[in-house]
């Protein structure tokens, strides 16, 4: 004789009774089985919540949790369980109520309070219920952005950023957390800025400042929320004055935002979308036509076809840099090879020589030192150039000869803003050779001698 099945109702007893086992594998195995049974088990997993073992009230919680939007029916017994003395019960009655949804918005002045009152585990888990209630709990939470606690200005925050663009409203009350002691709140309030997304717009200015910081990670939470609100950040991005900003920096998740200057890299970080408002901003006052002259120098190949259209724009101004930009591309394309495996070691002198050479025909000067320096490398040997340095030492006691081979050199060196060449000593002699620099710029010089000549 066969066995008689056992029923929903018997299994969710057993499974309760295992709730409370010593093993925690055990009681969450129990849990999520007991989840998978849906809807009618959801009246005993309510009744489970009040139980005189924590043990059984948080693995309760744990399958209501499991089973989402079927546990509405327990929504009034997880809001009692909010206040309960144990705080893994609490914090597991909180990830119930959030993965239930929008069924348990009657359970938001609740969670506010504990997101207001609570420590720790609880904290998390109430701000990631109310972001996953949504927009109903926005208010709340901006009201949550003023309070005295800094880790609970931070959870609110962070719930507000989880809600994405529907959280607006919150915009200004989280540009003032931009500015406040608390690292937490403030680094906080620039990521959920950033998840907002272009509804944070108004944000821009604040978050521009945060990149003159200190702190690496603010730099980096700002720099990953002004490349989130996109191009309604350009203005803010292309008008920026303040100090400190000007710095080499790497971003891991956006390779681009690689500059001299950092507001050029999130620029180019923003994609092709921001072309058109870049090129326009050619024509504008300092800094931004600086700015956008720099970002557009360095641009991919997608700005060519914008700079052609620019040639026949309305604005002289934009038609002539335009045109400029469009020649020093050209020149680009020949000071890449062999000058492309130092760009990142010599970024000033790679974009000085692109300079020089798109100014080479009406800069005499610049031509002179070019060809000085050519005629330097085809010697293959700089023992004239170490005389000249040990003459204007002063070691043979004749003055410096300023016209002479070292000192042009010393001045396309400085004007580079890299070493041409370095002094090494060995067996009590001195003599001068040629640096990486200053090998690959002679290699590009006789392979593009037309540039010159």
């Amino acid at each position: 004789m066969s066995e008689r099945p056992v029923t929903d109702a018997e299994r969710i007893l057993e499974l309760i009774a295992s709730f409370g086992s010593p093993y925690e594998k055990d009681r969450v195995a129990a849990a999520f089985e007991a989840g998978s049974l849906g809807s009618p088990v959801v009246p005993a997993l309510a009744d489970a919540l009040r139980h005189h073992n924590p043990f059984v009230r948080e693995q309760a919680a744990l399958a209501l949790r499991s089973m989402g939007p079927a546990a509405s029916a327990a929504v009034p017994d997880l809001i009692d369980s909010l206040a309960d003395e144990v705080p893994y019960v609490r914090e597991k009655a909180a990830e119930a109520l959030g993965a239930i949804g929008p069924p348990a918005e009657v359970a938001i002045p609740r969670l506010i309070r504990l997101l207001g009152e609570d420590f720790g585990l609880v904290l998390d888990a109430s701000a990631l219920a109310l972001a996953a209630l949504g927009p109903p709990a926005v208010p709340s939470l901006v009201g949550l952005l003023k309070h005295e606690v800094g880790g609970t200005r931070a959870y609110a925050a962070l719930a507000l950023g989880k809600i994405g663009p529907a959280a607006a409203s919150a915009v200004p009350d989280l540009i003032d957390l931009i500015e406040e002691p608390h690292r937490f709140a403030w680094l906080s309030g620039i990521e959920s800025l950033g998840r907002i997304g272009p509804a944070a717009a108004g944000a821009s200015p604040a978050l521009v400042g945060s990149l003159a910081r200190e702190d690496e990670t603010g730099r980096f939470y700002a720099c990953r929320a002004l490349i989130c609100i996109g191009p309604a950040a350009v203005p803010a991005l292309l008008d920026a004055t303040l100090p400190g900003i000007e710095r080499r920096y790497e971003l891991d998740d956006y390779p681009r935002v690689w500059s001299r200057d950092l507001l050029c890299g999130i620029l180019q970080a923003l994609g092709p979308r921001v072309l058109p408002d870049l090129i326009k901003a050619l024509a504008d006052d300092e800094p931004a036509s600086s700015r956008a002259w720099e970002t557009l120098s360095t641009w991919d190949a997608e700005a060519e076809s914008y700079l052609k259209d620019a040639l026949r724009d309305r604005n002289a101004v934009v038609r002539t840099k335009a045109d400029a930009l469009l020649a020093r591309r050209r020149a680009a394309s020949l000071v890449e090879c062999p000058l492309s495996e130092f760009k990142h070691r010599f970024p000033q002198s790679h974009d000085v020589l692109l300079f020089l050479l798109t100014t080479a025909a009406t800069a005499p000067k610049t031509k002179e030192q070019l060809r000085m320096f050519r005629s330097l490398i085809t010697l293959g040997s700089f023992r004239r150039v170490a005389i000249e340095e040990a003459r204007q030492s002063g070691i043979d006691g004749q003055g410096p000869d300023h016209s002479g081979p070292a000192s042009r050199v010393r001045r396309l060196a400085k004007s580079l803003g890299a070493p041409l060449t370095c002094a090494v000593e060995g067996d009590g002699r001195k003599r001068t050779e040629l640096t990486d620099l200053g090998r690959a710029l002679g290699d590009w010089i006789e392979a593009n001698p037309h540039w010159i000549d």
